[in-house]
């Protein structure tokens, strides 16, 4: 059988643990027919890639993935990748910081990549979760006709990957007014420049770019784009040495962040296993899990489209929602963006409307909270309960409205937007809630097509509503029954 994906790790040393166990754990998982390739000891890394891209446009292996030594990924993060490329993505990564973590690796447009867990076209790529198809280095190697370097050695490669500098259009305007415009075209310069390495970068600074991110430049030269996939958020190594001081220093730390953030760590690592835990639920190979997980969204918008009942209807039976709830609380930034200013609360009765798969339920209760979970579709409670079994954690859940007025504390995350009479809930919410009890939202209200079961008018009309039913707003997500 030929083998559907090559994983590339090209290195000057040795590959860390963390990067084997990855590796070793999606072997494991993985049902992706792929073959390992290693290309080590190369000091010269734009060599040593171009080297793997040349041996496996040889084979007839149709996508490949670069994978650096250092870095840390999961088996979804692989099968994302895989599946964009098999959708049509030529040249599409994940992303990760350099390290010391001062900034991203790769680079968008402008400067700016939104964390939101969506696909962006962007100008540089870096290699170090990159996946390329193998139409796009054939393009390449068509279309271009890069040299065969190397013919009779072991480094024997097309140049796909070569570092250079970058001129902005000042500077290439500047350069070819100095060697006179009678000397040659503009064009014939553009690519005399090319061809020792210099490009010309429109609307940016000059710089002096890497091996991966002088491969984006080569790619859009035969019209391939190329993009980041800001939901794959990989781990990437950095060596460091301590003294008996940073011991003691990191040590005070790791208590310190124990305390605070414990729970919700303990809780997103749980969520990286949230496909196993659907597949024993529903009694589904993961693999079907897999897919349902990442066509979820689209499902459920396209049954919203031809949905026959109430709104109320098409939450309660639904099981896209199951699917939908589980990929989305496992995005990176779900408890960082959704749920990080609930962390370090104690000792409180908190209830969790429309608590979805449990994800807040688990992490307040394992803050020592007495927490309820709330939801109308019996499915994701009935979930709810068999995890809370296995993993042995706290919290209850409920199907029936439970009295406001038991909690200290009320939350709501991603719901107000699907409520189609907002106005209505809110008023009863605040009618409902004792005099000093907190209420913490977090909504998202635009629609388009991605959402189309969100109610976007009520976003608007929020704050007058929370006033109206007693709630004292303080910022955007708290509130206080006054």
């Amino acid at each position: 059988m030929i083998p559907e994906l090559l994983l590339a790790i090209v290195s000057h040393r040795v590959v860390s643990a963390p990067t084997v166990q990855s590796l070793w754990r999606y072997v494991k998982e993985s049902k992706i027919p792929t073959d390992l390739g290693l290309f080590i000891g190369d000091a010269l890394i734009g060599r040593g890639r171009s080297q793997a891209a040349s041996k496996f446009l040889s084979s007839e292996i149709p996508y490949m993935i670069f994978i650096d030594d250092d870095i840390i990924f999961t088996t979804q993060d692989i099968i994302k990748l895989y599946e964009s490329m098999k959708s049509g993505y030529d040249v599409i990564g994940g992303i990760y910081p350099v390290r010391g973590a001062s900034q991203l690796s790769s680079y968008a447009f402008g400067g700016h990549m939104p964390m939101d867990g969506k696909i962006y076209e962007i100008e540089y790529l870096a290699t170090g979760f990159m996946g390329i198809s193998r139409r796009c280095l054939q393009k390449i190697k068509d279309e271009l006709k890069p040299p065969w370097l190397n013919p009779n050695d072991w480094s024997q490669c097309y140049p796909f990957f070569a570092s250079g500098r970058c001129l902005n259009p000042q500077l290439f305007d500047e350069l070819y007014t100095s060697l006179g415009k009678n000397t040659m075209s503009k064009k014939s310069l553009m690519n005399t420049l090319t061809r020792v390495g210099v490009h010309v970068r429109p609307g940016s600074d000059p710089i002096y770019i890497s091996e991966d991110w002088d491969f984006c430049e080569t790619a859009r030269k035969v019209g391939v784009k190329v993009y980041a996939d800001t939901s794959i958020q990989v781990g990437h190594m950095r060596e460091q040495a301590f003294t008996p001081q940073d011991v003691q220093s990191l040590q005070l730390r790791e208590h310190m962040d124990k305390q605070i953030y414990g729970a919700m760590r303990n809780q997103s690592e749980l969520m990286m296993s949230v496909d196993t835990d659907l597949s024993e639920f529903l009694h589904n190979p993961v693999s079907r899990i897999q897919e349902f997980m990442n066509t979820a969204q689209s499902d459920l918008a396209k049954k919203w489209e031809n949905k026959a009942g109430d709104t109320e209807s098409f939450y309660r039976d639904n099981r896209e929602y199951l699917f939908d709830l589980a990929a989305f609380n496992r995005t990176p930034g779900y408890f960082q963006d959704r749920i990080a200013q609930l962390v370090n609360i104690r000792g409180q009765k908190i209830l969790d409307i429309g608590c979805g798969i449990g994800t807040l339920v688990f992490a307040m209760a394992e803050e020592g909270n007495r927490v309820v979970g709330w939801d109308i579709n019996q499915t994701c409670i009935n979930f709810c309960r068999f995890k809370k079994k296995k993993y042995k954690l706290g919290g209850g859940f409920v199907t029936k409205q439970p009295d406001y007025g038991q909690f200290d504390l009320i939350t709501a995350i991603d719901v107000l937007e699907h409520i189609d009479t907002l106005e209505e809930f809110i008023y009863n919410l605040g009618k409902g809630m004792k005099q000093g009890a907190k209420f913490y939202h977090s909504d998202y209200f635009p629609k388009g097509e991605v959402w189309p079961m969100h109610f976007e008018e009520n976003g608007k009309h929020l704050s007058k509503w929370l006033k109206k039913a007693g709630i004292i707003e303080w910022d955007g997500r708290w509130g206080i029954r006054g």
